[in-house]
Formats: C-alpha cells, structure tokens, sequence
C-alpha cells in the first residue's frame, strides 16, 4: 500500500526529489538514532537500557503511523470490477514480462553491494582494524548515502531515474573493486569503500523506487508490486552464497567477483535507451 499511495500522492515529476529527501532524513536521523543509542546503552544498565530504547523506538513508529492518517489519499475516480482468476494471471504474467529488464538489472547491479557487509569482517580479520572501527563503518555508510541524496534527487529530476540507476550502479561496481586496491594501504583505506558503498545503495533505492512507479500502470500497481517483490527473491539468497563462496575463496576475490557482476549490470544500465530499452528487445517504459 505504501508504494501505490506515494504514487498517487507526490506527482510523477517531484519524485526523484521526494524519494532523495526521505532517505537524506532517514540518514541524519539515523545518525542521531545511533548517538543516542549509544548514550542510552553506557547510562542504563541491561535490561532496562533496551528497554529503553525498545519504547522510544515503539514512540518513534506510532509518530510515524500519524502520518499516514493525514494523508489526502486522493481518488482515481475509476470503478474497479472485480477481476476473474484466469485475468489475473494473464495481468501477473504482462506485469512479468513487462518489468524484466528492470529485474535483471535489479539482480545484477545487487551484486556490487554485496560485498558491503564483509568490509568490517575484512578489516577486523585481515587488515587488524580495532573493534571500535566498527562505529567509523557505520558513520561512513551513513555519511555516504546521506551527503550523495543531496545529488540523486537533482539527477533524477533532470535526467531520470535510469539515468541516475546508471550512474550509482557505477558507483557501486567502483566501490568492491576499489576496495582491493587500496587494502595494501590499511583498514582506515576501506572507509573511503564504505562511504562509496552508502552513496551506491542511497541512489539504487532511490532510482528503483522512481523506476518502479514509472514503470507501473496506476490501476495495476498493487500486482506490479507483487510481481517485483517476486522477482527480487533470488536477491535474498546472494549474502548465503557469498558466505560459502568466503569459505573457501579469499576476500579479494569475492570482492573481485561481486564487482564485475555488478559491472555487467551497469553496463547494461547505460546501454538501455531512454525508455528503458535494450537494444533488439521489446519497448519497456522504465523511466519519465
């Protein structure tokens, strides 16, 4: 419901606006989020410090629920019939084909932050990073997505999401990659990494999510939704696989390997048109 009501409520042509402000909020809250939790957890001793923060958090989602009480959520004015199982299906299987170039560089370009997680394993296990560099990683990836929303906003705006998916999908591909390369100068290198890796992931949920309202038809959004969160299951399984792939590979390789899968993906961001076509395939509108 979430998805169809930003689609009905902030005009197509502010989105790119509208999905790089949320997340730049989402970011400084999140680093106060983060500061506050770590006073609340030194002043109060286990268990009443979660507890604490347990009821702020809870105070913090009901705030947050208001909101969506004072949305106008307005009417299309169109009947919808109730549609016969046998149609519906038929509506999933266009919605499928319609939405594949968009999965496939969802999955591809996936691959590139996948290697995000295991730069402080990296750093702890291999480069001897000290255990409060965990909270400099954080603050990185968090600098990183909140400083680069203020830039994919205006790129969506003025050149469209996929555009804007092309350009932080090279990001991401840069950001395994350059963490190969700068290892042999130590583990504070590896922030510069993080801090690409947060710039790379603010700007992928904020063009797919532009992406994905522009590709959906008003009165279908609730199936393209469905069909999306469908299609982006096998994404949940890549982290397993890149902790087996660690068993027996070294990190530079799977760091490696991640960024040139990702790297194909964002080939093919900037090889597919203006309306989100790739050469020799069907049309698939895919941007404003």
């Amino acid at each position: 419901p979430y998805t169809d009501i930003i689609g009905k409520v902030i005009p197509r042509e502010r989105r790119g606006s509208f999905f790089a402000g949320r997340q730049l909020l989402t970011g400084v809250a999140g680093i106060g989020a983060a500061l506050l939790a770590r006073q609340v957890l030194a002043a109060h001793a286990f268990p009443h410090n979660y507890a604490f923060l347990f009821a702020l958090s809870g105070g913090a989602m009901f705030v947050a629920s208001i909101g969506f009480w004072l949305i106008q959520e307005p009417s299309d004015g169109a009947v919808h019939p109730v549609v016969p199982w046998g149609m519906y299906w038929r509506q999933i299987g266009e919605a499928a084909a319609q939405m594949k170039v968009y999965a496939v560089v969802q999955f591809l370009t996936s691959f590139s932050m996948l290697a995000m997680p295991f730069y402080v394993v990296y750093a702890r296990q291999k480069l001897g990073a000290p255990a409060d560099a965990v909270g400099w990683f954080t603050l990185a990836q968090v600098l990183g997505g909140t400083v680069a929303n203020l830039l994919w906003g205006w790129l969506i705006d003025r050149y469209g999401c996929w555009r804007t998916l092309a350009v932080a999908s090279t990001l991401a591909t840069v950001a395994p990659l350059s963490a190969v390369l700068l290892s042999p100068l130590g583990w504070p290198s590896l922030l510069l990494v993080v801090f690409l890796s947060g710039a790379a992931m603010s700007g992928r949920m904020v063009a797919f999510a532009s992406a994905f309202l522009a590709l959906a038809p008003a009165d279908r959004r609730p199936t393209y939704v469905a069909v999306s969160t469908l299609l982006s299951l096998p994404m949940a399984l890549l982290p397993f696989g890149a902790g087996v792939l660690l068993q027996h590979w070294s990190y530079a390789a799977v760091f490696a390997l991640t960024g040139v899968i990702g790297g194909a993906g964002a080939v093919l961001t900037w090889f597919t048109g203006r309306g989100g076509q790739v050469p020799g395939t069907v049309q698939v509108e895919l941007v404003r």
